[in-house]
């Protein structure tokens, strides 16, 4: 579970900017609320902002720091991900990023931090956060301007002249200026630092506009529960889909003469109980996994409509409208949050090509049900889920820009709106800020 996240001088995030899911001192909404022994938190949140305030930055940098706990090695490799500081301001350049995060898993709650610039990793930090007495190093890493670096291990991880050596060997070898210790020793026995490594990996997921969920097609074919979850809902949300489904192409009938070699690679490369998402063309996608005889087994995801006369027509996936394709890949988030334990999902802009009253009656189950066990936070710009009769005000958050380009995050909470204020109508008035401001758009003479 999410408690807090922490980000300054990231995109539009110049000054530290604070998310959290703690609850208020409000009394609607009960379901709303996980009561834990550790901590209470929110299941859901909604971000709301005008085009350009920060939501979808807020989304990358969650995303980002996911990126450096799994792939910290590659981070100062590559283009595609890289640092970027706030750039509005020069002073900030060349300053560090920090990301801190706090989140519950397996009962034990951490605050995972880290400090950087392009070039190195300044600091690095893990505690287990205790509640009722003082919070507990697990380690602290710190590298100076030339390189060096120094690693504080929890004094339960160096008690042999074994465990001290291999610190060394750490902070001397292993361990670069530019690396997250934590992308280094995340397979080592060190259960606090596996555990936070392994929320990231398998808790936290995050969702963009054009997000494709890489195993949907696996998962429809082998789990027979999500399969009925995912049906369940196209039938009962008028998509026109009465069955999402998979078919099966035969080895021989796939490949072509020409792509023997193809063939070839996915032999070499897949181990059993693995696949692969494969498109030839960018619209048809199959998953290609390898059979327990050696051979390859290639699924395709199809939708069965029914036409006039009761008879089963199957459509391509790419051929379904826009807002069908966004819900089948939102369902697997709000299947997860129903049902397995500490997800969290993250979503940008989940109201994408979706119709408002869909949206709206999916988050209502969602949010009533009691037997929910994860997180939904997301980004959206519909007003009509503003509404204190589907959220608390410790739900609704807000992102505005001011003039000099930073964002900043509140939530309604601080406004200590009533319980029958329409919360919508006071957005649309400007009542708690984060809505584009609009010139006078006569003036643009498009006559």
């Amino acid at each position: 579970m999410l408690i807090r996240f922490v980000v300054s001088n990231y995109l539009s995030f110049r000054k530290e900017t604070e998310f959290n899911m703690l609850t208020g001192n409000f009394r609607i909404h009960k379901k709303h609320v996980y009561k834990r022994e550790e901590i209470d938190l929110l299941k859901s949140a909604a971000i709301y902002g005008a085009n350009g305030a920060g939501k979808s930055n807020f989304v990358k940098s969650i995303d980002y720091l996911k990126y450096l706990v799994l792939d910290g090695a590659k981070v100062f490799k590559t283009n595609g991900k890289r640092h970027k500081p706030f750039k509005l301001d020069e002073d900030y350049i060349s300053k560090p990023t920090c990301f801190e995060i706090e989140f519950l898993f397996k009962k034990n709650a951490f605050a995972f931090g880290i400090e950087f610039t392009e070039k190195r990793i300044i600091e690095e930090w893990l505690y287990k956060i205790k509640p009722t007495e003082e919070d507990e190093l697990i380690y602290y890493r710190k590298t100076n301007p030339k390189g060096k670096i120094n690693i504080e291990l929890n004094k339960k991880y160096r008690g042999s002249l074994k465990d001290e050596v291999r610190v060394e060997v750490y902070e001397e070898e292993i361990v670069k200026p530019n690396q997250p210790f934590i992308s280094v020793i995340k397979d080592k026995k060190y259960k606090e630092i596996a555990d936070t490594y392994t929320w990231f990996k398998e808790k936290l997921h995050i969702v963009y506009p054009k997000s494709k969920w890489g195993v949907l097609i696996h998962s429809i074919s082998q789990d027979q529960k999500f399969k009925k979850f995912t049906n369940n809902i196209l039938n009962k949300t008028d998509t026109g889909v009465f069955e999402i489904t998979t078919e099966i192409i035969q080895e021989d009938k796939f490949f072509t003469v020409d792509e023997s070699d193809l063939k070839k690679e996915f032999l070499n490369d897949l181990d059993k109980d693995e696949g692969i998402i494969f498109s030839r063309d960018g619209i048809n996608e199959y998953f290609i996994s390898l059979e327990a005889e050696g051979k390859l087994k290639v699924e395709q995801l199809k939708s069965i409509h029914i036409n006039n006369d009761g008879t089963p027509i199957d459509f391509e996936i790419h051929e379904e409208s826009d807002g069908t394709q966004r819900l089948i890949d939102l369902i697997p988030a709000f299947q997860e949050t129903l049902n397995i334990t500490d997800t969290v999902y993250i979503i940008d802009e989940i109201d994408r090509s979706m119709h408002p009253s869909m949206i709206k009656q999916m988050l209502e189950i969602y949010l009533s049900n009691p037997n929910s066990k994860g997180q939904l936070i997301f980004t959206t710009h519909e007003s009509c889920l503003l509404d204190l009769k589907i959220f608390r005000q410790d739900e609704i958050w807000f992102i505005e820009k001011d003039k000099s380009g930073q964002s900043h995050m509140y939530s309604l909470s601080v406004f200590k709106p009533r319980y029958d204020l329409d919360i919508r109508k006071g957005y649309l008035h400007g009542r708690f800020g984060a809505i584009p401001f609009l010139g006078n758009l006569h003036d643009l003479n498009w006559d």
